[in-house]
């Protein structure tokens, strides 16, 4: 009850790392495949 904080990093930091999956993951960056739109349901899925 009234933890606001703990929550709002953690979705912070979920969202921020979804967004640096699917660009490697859609893009191909890093040594990764270029995976289009399977690569944006991977790293949403590995972010969550």
């Amino acid at each position: 009850m009234r933890q606001v904080r703990i929550p709002l990093i953690a979705s912070i930091a979920a969202f921020f790392v979804n967004i640096f999956f699917n660009w490697g993951f859609i893009f191909g960056k890093l040594g990764a495949p270029e995976m289009q739109i399977a690569g944006a349901a991977l790293g949403t899925v590995i972010a969550s």
